[in-house]
């Protein structure tokens, strides 16, 4: 009976194994092809915003919305501290739109100023290249929270 009993439960315990790494690759799949569909535009919108010619406020409203709707699609594979902090880098990010979306048709090609004091000062100074500086450390910005939230969203995870 016991010399039985061995090759039974090896027999299953290893389709057990074998059906769990199934499982685990399976999802490991959908979660790699999600991210990469959330991914995608996000990195081509970094791409783009390091060119010195192109609008980031234009970029911004013409791209964040389809950006959003794969977030929301993509958050479902992640899970507590990861979707935590994910959501907090995100809230960076939306900010940033925010501030742009906020101020309107109006002020798409202009740039934005980092505070009423450094706006002020430029006043002062007369530094005509503080709106490009202002641009280039938006642009610098919004690429280190984009990469981090990538980052974030990477991690591998085994189900």
């Amino acid at each position: 009976m016991e010399i039985i009993a061995i090759p039974i439960l090896v027999v299953l315990v290893g389709s057990f194994i074998t059906i769990r790494y199934k499982e685990t690759m399976k999802k490991r799949d959908k979660f790699d092809e999600e991210y990469s569909k959330f991914s995608k535009p996000l990195l081509h919108f970094i791409e783009g915003i390091k060119d010195s010619r192109v609008d980031l406020n234009s970029s911004f409203l013409t791209e964040f919305r389809g950006q959003k709707l794969l977030k929301d699609v993509f958050i479902r594979n992640l899970k507590r501290k990861r979707l935590n902090r994910f959501n907090q880098k995100w809230a960076e990010y939306e900010a940033e739109y925010n501030q742009v979306k906020g101020n309107g048709v109006h002020l798409i090609g202009a740039a934005i100023a980092p505070s009423q004091e450094a706006l002020e000062n430029a006043i002062r100074s007369r530094d005509r290249n503080a709106p490009r500086k202002w641009e280039a450390d938006r642009k610098q910005n919004i690429h280190n929270i984009i990469s981090e939230l990538l980052e974030i969203a990477k991690i591998k995870i085994w189900f």
